[in-house]
């Protein structure tokens, strides 16, 4: 448990601004966004910004005040003043402008200069997403400062790469570190990143007994300042990143003194920037929608998103989904979007007020507020801005797409590339999608593309090194431009170029609540046919299943109920008479197991309804409802009140619920929950 804190003011500068994102590649978010003139502030996920996000993970940490800066008006300013809107009575929040912004140096020096850094502060860029209680960091900050006035700063670094997919790092600046062991203090510091070897100075090594070297850490973006940083910064205008900050203290502090502090993060815990690439983004999204940042998590950003059994896919009340529309798995439905029959949708994310029509397949992407995309379009790699339109029987398969706001292309428009942008604004080497027959005869914007060929030779050199398969993968996210580029190099032969191309390919996001439902029901297979070997072990399986893929307890006891009822036992392929004996069977074989999960009156609940979805979607099932639900109750399952509690609540919501009737369990179940109601009399008198 963190400490209590010290009741004093903490304060909050959000840089809201892309200074030390690369030029290197124009394909960046920030680049787009710049191309595009439109905020990078604006980008949401589960119908909140990131920038929002953050600020209410700082202000649950004990932050009072933030200070949002930034340098280009015309493009931020209204973003950030409806977000004051949004977070008054949560946290003081304060607009700092100024066009002489050019770095976080220049930020701290003015914030100096007006007065406004009064005591400790954080300094977070805005687009770092993050689920850290950083109360316990800020504390030991404060101690060691109130012990030692020279303990300047505390930097939060996650001490390995994100457990979850090593690629999530792949586009952030990276460092090694040299820390003290017995103090966490920073001795060495190196921004390279890349090369296999570095040089650490004598010195270093004579001063200090023991130092602890880990290399490949990544910039978090998120810092822990004592009053002197800003004095710090005022008095060396040479600092302009915090990269140059620590380089510069610890280059001095032989002579001035300061020291610099490492908070590692807890393996539980997670940080990273989610805006310094596309490929980023995505992965960020999924990490949230597979709940590895909780409590970051769709349902508790925002209440009315639901998820769904089918694999990780949330959607929000207020959307609609037509009937047979298949949801392969870690997908988010915004607000008032409609989703067409026939379509599939993985690994993506669908903003507000969208509408993507029937036959369309979506492949991780990234689909912000008010876009339409017609029947039978095929995306894949896309991040499409706001109010853009894909006409109908379009196809992009591309390594990394961008499309800007107000764009139009097709109908019928087939492009393939490596990277590709589209935006309303003429910038330079681009071509006018208006009148040419490659992007649809509606097409509306600017067309320009960048070929593997383009890339420097020290990209082209990362994708032909095993090693970095990383950043072969965020410059080529397909498996046909991964053979191309191997096999054109003549460095490999066609068998390493098949190997190479197949570990890209499993270095994607995993599918975790696919795989959590396949290992739940390969124990509980695997337990039946060693003849009930052991209820316990098999708990044990399933928690340790559940804890490993970060699974949500209602999850766990809608699969368990599934799995158990339909073992040896599908309901499309036996009479229903057939298929209640088995399920029967099933529940005496596993009613240990059942009861364990369903110990409470909510995991009743849940178990019911999953029963009920089951029945819905499978009618000749139906009439059979009152007898499992009857055996159920006989057998001390489910108890009476639970059936009385279902009775009254709202249908199993389903993207299946428009073909099926959400009735009709309850309409034959009448009888059975007025008898319930008796019997719940009778226990009364």
């Amino acid at each position: 448990m963190p400490v209590e804190s010290e009741q004093l003011q903490l304060q909050a500068v959000v840089v809201c601004e892309s200074f030390s994102k690369s030029d290197d590649n124009q394909f960046e978010l920030s680049s787009m966004f710049q191309t595009e003139k439109e905020s990078q502030l604006n980008i949401t996920i589960a119908g909140k910004s990131i920038l929002q996000l953050l600020i209410e993970r700082l202000a649950s940490n004990g932050v009072t005040q933030v200070f949002l800066c930034y340098a280009q008006k015309s493009i931020h300013e209204n973003c950030l003043k409806k977000m004051i809107e949004i977070l008054e009575g949560k946290v003081q929040a304060e607009l700092v402008h100024s066009n002489k912004f050019l770095s976080l140096g220049d930020i701290i020096r003015d914030l100096e200069a007006r007065g406004k850094l009064k005591d400790h502060f954080l300094i977070a860029d805005y687009d770092v997403i993050t689920n850290i209680d950083i109360r316990d960091a800020i504390d030991q900050h404060r101690k060691r400062y109130k012990k030692n006035k020279l303990s300047v700063m505390t930097a939060i670094l996650p001490t390995s790469l994100p457990p979850t997919n090593p690629i999530v790092a792949s586009a952030l600046q990276t460092f090694n570190v040299g820390l003290e062991p017995a103090t966490n203090q920073i001795v060495w510091f190196s921004s390279q990143s890349g090369p296999s070897k570095m040089s650490i100075d004598l010195s270093v090594l004579n001063s200090f007994s023991e130092m602890t070297l880990i290399t490949n850490l990544y910039d978090s973006g998120l810092w822990i300042c004592s009053p002197d940083v800003a004095h710090l910064f005022e008095d060396n205008f040479d600092f302009q990143d915090m990269t140059q900050f620590v380089r510069g203290v610890l280059d001095n502090e032989e002579i001035m003194g300061q020291v610099i502090h490492a908070h590692s993060i807890e393996p539980n815990e997670f940080i990273s920037h989610a805006l310094q690439s596309f490929s980023q983004l995505q992965i960020i999204s999924t990490m949230l929608l597979q709940r590895n940042i909780y409590p970051l998590v769709p349902e508790i950003i925002d209440k009315k998103f639901s998820l769904q059994p089918n694999g990780g896919t949330y959607i929000h009340q207020n959307s609609k989904v037509e009937r047979s529309t298949s949801f392969f798995s870690q997908t988010i439905i915004g607000k008032y979007s409609s989703v067409g029959k026939g379509s599939s949708l993985k690994f993506s994310t669908i903003g507000e007020n969208c509408k993507i029509g029937q036959n369309v397949c979506l492949f991780r992407c990234f689909i912000r507020d008010g876009v339409v995309i017609e029947d039978s379009c095929f995306l894949q790699n896309c991040f499409i801005s706001s109010n853009s339109i894909i006409k109908e029987n379009s196809k992009i398969k591309s390594g990394l797409c961008f499309i800007g706001q107000n764009c139009c292309i097709g109908p019928k428009c087939e492009l393939s590339s490596s990277k590709i942008l589209i935006s309303s604004k003429n910038f330079e080497n681009s071509l006018e999608c208006t009148g040419n027959e490659m992007f649809g005869p509606e097409a509306i914007g600017y067309f320009y593309e960048m070929n593997i060929k383009e890339l420097n030779e020290r990209q082209y050199a990362n994708l032909l090194n095993y090693e970095d398969l990383s950043k072969f993968i965020r410059l080529v996210e397909n498996d046909d431009d991964i053979s191309n580029v191997l096999e054109s190099s003549g460095a490999f032969s066609d068998s390493d170029v098949d190997d190479i191309a197949d570990d890209v390919g499993q270095m994607g996001v995993l599918d975790y609540h696919e795989v959590f439902v396949s290992e739940v029901q390969d124990s509980i297979e695997r337990n039946a046919n060693e003849g009930l070997s052991n209820i316990e072990d098999l708990i044990l399986e399933i928690n340790s299943s559940k804890f490993a893929y970060n699974t949500s307890l209602t999850d766990v006891v809608q699969c368990v109920t599934e799995t158990v009822l339909n073992l040896n036992n599908k309901p499309s392929l036996l009479e229903r008479k057939e298929w209640l004996a088995n399920a029967q069977k099933n529940v005496n074989r596993f009613k240990k197991l059942l009861v364990h999960y369903c110990n409470v009156q909510a995991s009743q609940l849940t178990a019911v309804l999953t029963i009920e979805r089951m029945f819905n979607e499978n009618p000749h099932l139906v009439p059979l409802s009152p007898n499992l639900f009857l055996f159920l109750y006989e057998n001390d399952v489910i108890a009476e009140e639970t059936f009385i509690q279902w009775s009254h609540s709202d249908p199993y919501d389903s993207p299946e619920a428009e073909w099926f009737d959400k009735s009709a369990t309850r309409g034959k179940c009448k009888e059975f929950i007025e008898f319930m109601l008796q019997d719940d009399d009778e226990d009364e008198d």
